[in-house]
C-alpha cells in the first residue's frame, strides 16, 4: 500500500514588514491614495520596468546633489553620475530596454549641464556648515521605523539646524506650494525624524526646487545640440529653474502634527498590516491621474505583468 505524501503548503513571503521595515513618505502616500496599489507595490514588490522621465530625472538629480552636500565636493558631477549609473542599472533583474537607456542618457546629459549652473547660482551653499551628510536614515519610532533620505542639513551661524529637501518639478505653482508646505507629509516627517536621530529640534526646512526642462529632443537634433539649447534657456533665467522656500517650525507645531496627524495615520497602517493587508480595495480615481495611467495599471485592470518585474529592494526611492 502506497502512502500518499502530503504536499507541503508553501508560506507566502512578503517584501514589507511593518515592524521590521517601517514606513517611508512614498509608502504612506501610496497607501493613502490606493490600498491595493500599496499592497502590490510594497508588499508584493511589483515595479514598472519603464519609469517616467520625470521620476528618473528627479532620482538622479537628488543623488548627485546628495553626494555633493555629503562629501562637500561641489564639482564632482562626473564621478557622482558614474556612481548613480551603476546603482540604477543594478536594480534591474532583466535586460534593460533600449528606449529606457536612451531616456537615461538624455537625463544624464541634462544633469551634467545643470549641475554647475545650480552651484553657480547657490554660491553660499559652498560656505555653509553642512551638518547632516548621511544619505539614508532609519529611526526607531514606537513599534516601527521611519525611513527616508535627508537631502542635506546645515548649522547656521546661530547654531540652528536647517534641513533642506530637494524637489525636482516641471509644473510649479509657487503660491500653492507655499500654502500647503506646513501640512506637507514629507517635510513634517523628515523634521520629526531629524529631531529623533540627532536629538535636536530643527529650526525648519528649506524646500529646494529644481525645475525640470520639459523640452523634447527634436527628430534631427543631436543630444549635444539639445543640451546646448536648454543650457542657453537656463542661463537666461536662472530664477525660473532654481527656487527656494524657507519654513520655520516650533516645537508646539511639531508636537501637534505628530499627535494629531502622524500617530493616528500610523495606527491605521499598523491595523492594515495586522489584518493581512485588508482592506485592499482599489481606488479607481488613482488608476488614471493627470500624469496618465498609474504604474500598475495593466496588472490591476488586465491582470497582466507585461512591462513589470518584482524588485528585491523594498524602498527603491532610497537607493
Amino acid at each position: 500500500m502506497k502512502i500518499k505524501k502530503k504536499n507541503k503548503k508553501i508560506k507566502e513571503t512578503y517584501l514589507w514588514d511593518y515592524y521590521k521595515d517601517g514606513v517611508t513618505q512614498s509608502f504612506i502616500n501610496k497607501w493613502l491614495s490606493c490600498k491595493y496599489q500599496a499592497y502590490l507595490q510594497y508588499v508584493q514588490g511589483w515595479t514598472k520596468l519603464k519609469s517616467s522621465e520625470a521620476i528618473e530625472f528627479g532620482n538622479c538629480f537628488h543623488y548627485v546633489l546628495d553626494e555633493s552636500y555629503r562629501t562637500k565636493k561641489f564639482n564632482n558631477i562626473k564621478e557622482s553620475l558614474e556612481k548613480y549609473k551603476k546603482i540604477w542599472a543594478d536594480q534591474f533583474q532583466i535586460a534593460i530596454p533600449g528606449e529606457t537607456l536612451e531616456i537615461q542618457e538624455k537625463i544624464y546629459a541634462l544633469i551634467e549641464m545643470m549641475f554647475p549652473l545650480y552651484f553657480k547660482y547657490y554660491q553660499e551653499d559652498k560656505k555653509r556648515n553642512w551638518h547632516i551628510n548621511e544619505l539614508s536614515f532609519k529611526v526607531k519610532y514606537k513599534d516601527t521605523f521611519i525611513n527616508g533620505k535627508f537631502d542635506a542639513g546645515y548649522l547656521s551661524e546661530k547654531g540652528n539646524l536647517w534641513l533642506m529637501d530637494n524637489k525636482c518639478m516641471s509644473r510649479i505653482n509657487l503660491n500653492d506650494i507655499e500654502a500647503i508646505l506646513p501640512f506637507d507629509l514629507q517635510c513634517n516627517l523628515y523634521l520629526l525624524a531629524c529631531k529623533i536621530k540627532y536629538n535636536k529640534m530643527p529650526k525648519g526646512i528649506i524646500y529646494n526646487i529644481i525645475r525640470r526642462p520639459q523640452n523634447r529632443l527634436g527628430k534631427t537634433e543631436t543630444l549635444e545640440q539639445f543640451v546646448t539649447k536648454i543650457e542657453k534657456k537656463i542661463v537666461g533665467d536662472l530664477t525660473y529653474y532654481f527656487y527656494r522656500f524657507k519654513m520655520e517650525i516650533t516645537k508646539d507645531e511639531m508636537d501637534y502634527w505628530e499627535k494629531n496627524i502622524f500617530e493616528p495615520l500610523l495606527n491605521d497602517i499598523k491595523k492594515w498590516y495586522d489584518n493581512n493587508f485588508y482592506p485592499r480595495y482599489i481606488n479607481t480615481n488613482d488608476l488614471i491621474n493627470k500624469y496618465g495611467r498609474c504604474a500598475l495599471f495593466n496588472l490591476i485592470v488586465r491582470n497582466s505583468t507585461e512591462g513589470l518585474y518584482k524588485r528585491n529592494k523594498l524602498f527603491p526611492e532610497l537607493i
